[in-house]
């Protein structure tokens, strides 16, 4: 009746149809369940074209909610995979979910539920993941805005592939309850999502859609996540993983070819770097997407940085944000590495001799640069204080044994450290440490800092925040 006579608003039928499946078994009446499944197909493609053809005909919640309960008690039928329609019910109901997620807001336990399902319903693999692959790739278009979505997808989705990773999400579930096989899902996109990562404009984009400052930084740290999570995997783990994904990392630029291109494109890859490890610290579990033993090489690029900011700083904005996300990754990967030292398989020992070994090779980068005038050696101090004060606020293990390294960096144009600098400095010291999880607090801080410098320098604004 429905596909003859199409009503304005299904609320109501929706509603009355999802109650009642609920309380028909999955194990009985199979010929009519086969009716059914054919029906719906015919009903989720005609929904899908009423969606297309009239713009303002969106489902509503209720609507939506209702569709995805129907649809899963549908494939938890048994021997669903035997019928018909089977396949072609499925590939109707997944246009239809990512034509409704675009305006319609979901709910995480909806998507894992369906997902799910289908995952189970289905023999190949092909068309076991063909309503996650669905929502993923919806996930990715969104991302390269090609297409609209509602804000809360973004996250919701994103939690759904994390979840599947088995990290922490905001929705409390049953890992075994779930399995969605959305990290096989996302495979293919881990390059759209490091481009994406990458990408300076795509906050400012974010913004524009959402009206929010901070949902972009949630978003692009949590696809960092992803990534990191996904790099880390030990059956993909080995040496060809970051030549892989990273390529350019092995391969650090020369001072000696200091232009602005090659400016810009090593402040964008120090960047990348940074979110990569604030995704792989956000990580509930062991999580190295870069080797310890690419400590040198991650000093090679803050050196090229350091070395070039003096000259290149005046080119553009992009150019004079490089000093605070050089400073900001020698935090990062500072903190990553002590991680790393207590809760992988890493030796202690050598990540913590790594550290050393970094902040030796990335000191004297800074001392040249303070030597260039003392405007610019107060500017350095106050980056580099801010860094003691992450250290300390991380209860860095390090922390003791760099002072004397650093000691002419606090100094420099002064017989002491200066009245300003010791008063920021004695901050740091009395400091007391967090007690309620301090790195996630830090972290969530850290990721706010970035994600604004990068907002602000995308538009081209003078902002500057040390």
């Amino acid at each position: 009746d429905v596909l003859e006579d199409w009503p304005n608003r299904l609320s109501r039928i929706l509603f009355n149809l999802s109650t009642y499946m609920e309380y028909v078994s999955p194990d009985a009446y199979f010929s009519s369940w086969s009716v059914v499944a054919n029906l719906l197909d015919s009903f989720f493609r005609r929904y899908y074209s009423e969606m297309q053809v009239q713009s303002d005909r969106n489902p509503i919640r209720t609507e939506f909610k209702n569709c995805i309960g129907i649809m899963v008690v549908v494939l938890r039928v048994h021997n669903f995979s035997s019928f018909k329609s089977s396949v072609s019910l499925v590939e109707a109901f997944s246009r239809w979910l990512t034509e409704a997620l675009h305006e319609c807001k979901a709910d995480l336990l909806d998507l894992l539920a369906v997902c799910t399902a289908c995952n189970r319903a289905l023999l190949r693999d092909r068309d076991k993941q063909f309503v996650t692959k669905a929502v993923v790739s919806e996930l990715v278009q969104a991302l390269k805005f090609k297409c609209t979505m509602n804000e809360h997808n973004y996250m919701t989705i994103i939690d759904l592939i994390l979840q599947d990773a088995g990290e922490d999400v905001l929705e409390e579930t049953i890992d075994d309850q779930y399995n969605t096989a959305a990290c096989d899902a996302i495979r293919p996109h881990i390059f759209d999502f490091i481009d994406f990562i990458s990408d300076l404009q795509v906050l400012a984009e974010i913004k524009k859609i959402t009206n929010s400052d901070t949902i972009g930084g949630d978003i692009k740290s949590s696809v960092a996540q992803i990534v990191s999570v996904e790099m880390s995997r030990s059956s993909v783990r080995d040496s060809r993983t970051v030549n892989r994904y990273l390529p350019w990392l092995l391969l650090p630029p020369s001072v000696t070819q200091s232009t602005p291109n090659a400016f810009a494109d090593t402040v964008t890859n120090v960047r990348l770097l940074s979110w990569l490890l604030l995704g792989a610290l956000h990580a509930n579990q062991p999580c190295l997407p870069i080797p310890i033993s690419c400590s040198q090489y991650m000093a090679d690029y803050i050196h090229f940085v350091l070395a070039g900011f003096a000259d290149q700083s005046k080119e553009s904005v992009v150019h004079m944000s490089a000093l605070f996300h050089a400073f900001h990754l020698c935090q990062l990967w500072t903190v990553y590495c002590e991680r790393a030292a207590s809760t992988s398989d890493e030796p202690q020992r050598s990540s913590l001799a790594n550290i050393l070994d970094f902040w030796a090779r990335v000191t004297p980068a800074i001392l040249q640069l303070l030597s260039h005038s003392k405007v610019l050696a107060d500017m350095v101090n106050l980056h580099f204080l801010n860094t003691i004060q992450a250290l300390r606020q991380c209860s860095s293990a390090v922390l003791g044994q760099l002072g004397a390294m650093w000691q002419p960096i606090l100094t420099a144009y002064h017989v002491q450290i200066p009245n300003k600098l010791r008063l920021k400095l004695d901050s740091c010291e009395n400091q007391p440490t967090l007690n309620s999880e301090p790195l996630q607090q830090w972290l969530k801080g850290v990721r706010y800092k970035i994600s604004q410098i990068e907002l602000q320098t995308s538009v081209a604004s003078p902002f500057y925040n040390v």
